[in-house]
């Protein structure tokens, strides 16, 4: 059911150099924009504090040169807005989306007369803008070499982000703001954490036909400016576009609890609304992938194996029996078209609809059938774009569920734009489609929720390679940043846990740091409709812990931040249905911590928990399993080992109506 409030809140029409305000629904978010001597200049405040100092905005075109001196203010105009839609995957089963709206025309005063418009959002926990490019004699086809705009801090505070990265795997770290490298572009999303308990985070939503943003310091101040990812047919230009055309929404997350940037929705809320009628065959499931245990099919496999179609057989029907038997919905399959490092060096010579020799793939499609399993085909994304028209009914036709892009490695506007079509096509043959080696999400899984995930995030793979994997302390940073984008595939669920002094990367049979408790966290504390398992069979079968893996989903109805601090701890709780899972994580650092249950309904629910164990600390795999009844008038206190966390399944025995 929707609820759909369309109104005009006020109009202003006609030239006028004051200040312009708009503000949140609650009114405690407030964007106030101006012409500063012509240039135009916004500012946000939260909670009667600058978040974001006055700063400028504007575009440095290639023909015409720069939008931002000498300009007027020809109209502006504010409205409402307030839906509720229905999320098909995701953290929350609904979305509402209730702003406030200020857009502002901008005229130049010289010749050529361009004119720009920027549209400004106010919601209840974040702010966001964009830049209109309107039809008209003075700007009809565009290039861009740079976007002007910048975010300038009010003080000096923490803040979390990581390097720029091609593939969107970057190491997330804690810093001072004045200690960030001058010229060092950023990956988004970048999250600040402010002394007076306000927190913030910058990221971008709806990249559509447009370059991906990498802020960066480009002076000793308190500011950030933007660099935008060059094209790759021209590197001097950014974008290239006809009007009219829209900039992706810069989107600054506004909070007093870090959770609230958790739970926000406002990413997907920047979006179009669904473009498919049908979205029936869309749905999330746990996965198994093979290729993270490089195939293994035995404990003799972890010396290494040679991936023949034998071999593969073999290791698909493993994976297929034991996702029949512990609830998990698919299987990707990988080389299934022959070498894998060949289909990635030589992708145009592999035909994406002729399985490798003897793999015998319509017998592996009728055994997952009848076992209630889907397959999933990782291929090298150059190889799936280049045969969509040609390989996508074909897979359709075979029982093919998802599709997995990989390497694409770039955020240039070419390759936005593939991204998109990509799913678009796929969405007419019923394939979900989750990017690989890709950049952060946008959420243009509202518009097309065929797109179930990216992977933007240095995961669990990295375990086969590093000699250092990624740690405990770096895993509770993740739901603060990378998370606040949209969902992520990190693998998590390793039940080959070591610690410190024992870890090696290992490419055959990877381990991670942490404990088993911690792993287990994650599968709720990570948002990922498509949440694929790091594990093999044989890691999982009669070890504890294996039960709650059964039983976790992996879309929620709601999501709850129980409590939390950033790069330290998290507690994050998530509903479906009306049973209610919990995930604690922490890093290097023991803590014991008690948090009220009243979130849940009123009744009676019986708690089965998933903790770490006396010696979690020298045996990481080592889960202490209990049960006990709670309401939600009381509370659970529960320790987390160095490197822990806990899992908890509240199951209804009665519930008040």
């Amino acid at each position: 059911m929707f609820l759909l409030i369309f109104m005009i809140a006020g109009v202003c029409h006609g030239k006028s150099d004051s200040i312009h305000k708009i503000s949140s629904p609650d009114g405690k978010l407030v964007i106030t924009f101006n012409l500063a001597s012509d240039n135009p200049v916004y500012s946000v405040s939260y909670n009667n504090s600058v978040v974001i100092a006055p700063s400028l905005l504007g575009i440095d075109f290639r023909e015409g040169g720069v939008f931002q001196s000498e300009l007027e203010i020809i109209s502006s105009d504010t409205s409402s807005f307030d839906e509720t839609w229905p999320v098909v995957v995701g953290k929350s089963s609904l979305a509402r989306n209730n702003y406030h709206e200020l857009k502002i025309s901008l005229r130049e005063k010289q010749l050529p007369n361009r004119d720009l418009g920027i549209v400004f959002r106010a919601f209840d926990d974040g702010a966001a803008f964009r830049y209109v490019f309107p039809e008209q004699k003075a700007l009809n086809t565009f290039a861009i070499k740079k976007e002007l705009t910048e975010f300038t801090l009010p003080f000096n505070c923490w803040y979390y982000g990581a390097p720029a990265s091609k593939d969107g795997e970057p190491f997330y770290e804690k810093g001072i703001f004045t200690h960030l490298p001058v010229n060092s572009k950023l990956t988004l999303p970048i999250t600040f954490e402010r002394n007076d308990g306000i927190y913030l985070a910058i990221t971008e939503a709806y990249l559509t036909d447009y370059a991906g943003m990498h802020p960066y310091r480009n002076d000793h101040s308190l500011k950030l400016s933007t660099s935008l990812t060059p094209r790759l047919d021209d590197s001097t230009v950014c974008v290239i576009a006809k009007t009219p055309h829209v900039s992706p929404w810069r989107v600054i997350m506004v909070g007093n609890s870090p959770g609230t940037l958790i739970e926000s929705n406002i990413i997907l809320n920047l979006n179009e609304p669904c473009k498919l009628e049908d979205v029936s065959w869309i749905s999330g499931y746990k996965m198994m992938s093979p290729w993270i245990n490089n195939y293994l099919n035995s404990e003799d496999d972890k010396k290494g194996v040679k991936l023949t179609a034998a071999h593969l057989k073999k290791n698909t029907i493993l994976n297929i029996d034991f996702a029949a038997e512990h609830n998990v919905g698919a299987v990707e399959m990988i080389g299934w078209v022959g070498n894998e490092q060949e289909s990635i060096d030589h992708p145009d010579e592999f035909d994406m609809t002729k399985p490798m020799d003897s793999l015998d793939m319509p017998y592996l499609f009728d055994y997952a059938k009848r076992k209630g399993v889907k397959l999933v085909l990782w291929a090298y994304w150059s190889s799936i774009y280049e045969q969509m028209d040609k390989c996508f009914p074909v897979w359709e036709k075979w029982g093919v569920v998802s599709i997995n892009p990989d390497f694409l490695d770039r955020e240039d506007q070419q390759m936005v734009n593939i991204y998109r079509e990509m799913a678009e096509k796929a969405a007419k043959y019923h394939l979900q489609i989750y990017y690989h080696g890709a950049s952060k999400p946008t959420g243009i899984r509202r518009t097309y929720p065929n797109i179930i995930t990216h992977e933007a995030v240095r995961g669990g793979e990295y375990n086969k390679w590093e000699s250092k994997g990624p740690e405990p302390g770096y895993n509770v940073l993740l739901p603060y940043t990378r998370m606040l984008a949209g969902p992520m595939d990190y693998t998590p669920a390793s039940f080959s846990n070591v610690s410190l002094d024992k870890y090696r990367g290992n490419w055959n049979a990877p381990s991670t740091l942490g404990t088993r408790a911690q792993q287990l966290a994650m599968l709720v504390v990570y948002e990922n409709p498509q949440m694929m398992l790091f594990d093999w069979p044989g890691a999982y079968l009669n070890q504890p812990g294996v039960e709650f893996l059964k039983t976790v989903p992996t879309t929620w109805d709601e999501t709850h931040f129980v409590d939390g601090k950033i790069g330290e701890y998290i507690i994050l709780a998530r509903r479906k249905g009306n049973e209610w899972y919990i995930g604690g994580m922490t890093d290097w650092t023991s803590r014991e911590v008690s948090f009220p249950l009243n979130f849940i309904k009123e009744g009676q629910f019986t708690a089965e928990i998933y903790a770490d164990g006396l010696n979690a600390e020298k045996n990481p795999k080592e889960v202490e399993i209990s049960s006990l009844k709670i309401t939600n008038d009381g509370k659970m206190t529960l320790r987390m080992a160095p490197g822990g966390g806990f899992a908890i399944r509240l199951k209804v025995i009665n519930m008040k109506k």
